[in-house]
């Protein structure tokens, strides 16, 4: 039986213009994406293969087989071999992805590249899918969250925020259905992508899941073992020195920093120094990091914890990108059927409408206004938790 629709009568979201908004919004990114489908087609079946981050994936997948994985990390060959798939294009991109990643991406080289973006969308985004009905089963929910813009994003760049937020999100529910092995083992390849995973750590020890961090911890190892064992194990020393690479990569091209949502970036981009951007970045880290720790030490209800967690989990990293607030779809889910289940309070409604939009908003703003706002959202969502923390802390009491 699906969740009936919020009933509010006098404020602004109603049933009626939720079910309006997010209709307009995923019919018109709908038609966008199938027009862009529709022109990169021809150019596929001709041989042409138009550039999206996904090429650099299949490239990678297709060097791997051939015994060139390594020389990934290096700027000047993995642009070389692009330009063998895609001759015009002139943006450059870093490797910085740790050796667990390769395990997965290695298949897409068997592939023809459409075939192989097919493969990954489809699994990912189904996984994704699934993992978001089971934490709020409803046809009319499921909508709102897919057209979000970040999914679009992801649909668009062939990105992998669709694997970690269902690594995360699923991880959490198997938690929560007392099944720590499944958990860890999700939990451990988030190492794929470790400044997502940097929070997890800090909560499993909060509550005490010491199977579930026993489990990640060995997954984590394991599958760089086997990374190695494939590649060679120069990868791991190629990865670690990739790392700083990338870091000035960043640096060096500064229009990145707009699809950043990141505290460095939100700093950077208003001129503040970069040591100070990087000071206050990791002062919201520790924050952020003592914040998780509080709430999933204390009795808060589970999904509170899960939402801070993963709405916590963006805001450690000075580095991440828009496509990655994807994992936002997880709290947005969870806080939208707590306030359905226990009302509303002020603000609320607002910034999950916000944290939903956030993508789309963030590269409007930081193109018109040159400001990076996208840890906003995943700050909001922080305060919502926090709040709710704190009532359901004085219900307690009083009881």
């Amino acid at each position: 039986m699906s969740t009936p629709l919020p009933t509010a009568r006098c404020h602004w979201l109603t049933p009626t213009r939720l079910k309006s908004y997010t209709t307009l919004t995923a019919v018109a990114v709908l038609f966008t994406y199938l027009f862009f489908v529709g022109r990169s087609v021809p150019k596929i079946l001709a041989g042409h293969t138009p550039y999206i981050d996904l090429v650099v994936f299949w490239v990678v997948a297709k060097n791997t087989l051939s015994g060139h994985a390594q020389d990934m990390y290096d700027l000047l060959k993995l642009h070389q071999q692009v330009l063998l798939v895609c001759p015009d294009e002139k943006k450059w991109q870093a490797w910085s992805y740790p050796p667990l990643f390769y395990l997965v991406i290695t298949p897409l080289g068997w592939l023809p590249y459409i075939w192989a973006y097919t493969l990954f969308m489809v699994s990912t985004m189904g996984g994704f899918v699934r993992a978001l009905w089971m934490v709020f089963p409803g046809k009319w929910m499921l909508r709102v969250l897919l057209s979000s813009p970040a999914v679009w994003f992801n649909l668009f760049l062939g990105q992998n925020g669709f694997l970690t937020a269902f690594l995360a999100g699923a991880g959490l529910l198997a938690l929560h259905r007392q099944r720590p092995i499944l958990a860890g083992l999700l939990i451990g390849l988030l190492t794929l992508k470790p400044q997502l995973g940097i929070l997890f750590p800090v909560a499993l020890l909060a509550c005490r899941a010491w199977k579930t961090l026993l489990m990640a911890t060995i997954t984590a190892i394991v599958g760089t073992w086997l990374a190695a064992q494939m590649l060679g194990v120069g990868v791991i020393s190629d990865f670690l020195q990739s790392v700083s690479v990338t870091r000035s990569f960043i640096l060096e091209n500064q229009e990145l920093w707009g699809n950043m949502p990141t505290m460095f970036a939100f700093l950077a981009r208003l001129g503040i120094s970069l040591p100070v951007a990087y000071g206050v970045q990791a002062v919201f880290a520790l924050g952020t990091g003592v914040m998780v720790w509080n709430i999933w030490r204390s009795s808060a209800p589970a999904d509170l914890r899960y939402a801070a967690l993963m709405s916590g989990s963006l805001l450690v990293s000075p580095y991440l990108f828009a496509y990655d607030q994807v994992w936002l779809a997880f709290p947005i889910a969870w806080l939208t059927k707590r306030g359905l289940d226990r009302g509303w309070n002020r603000w609320e409604r607002e910034i999950l409408v916000f944290a939903w939009a956030c993508p789309i908003l963030l590269l409007l703003t930081s193109k018109v206004l040159h400001l990076q706002i996208g840890p906003l959202a995943s700050i909001g969502l922080l305060w919502i938790v926090w709040q709710r923390h704190n009532d359901e802390s004085l219900v307690n009491e009083q009881n």
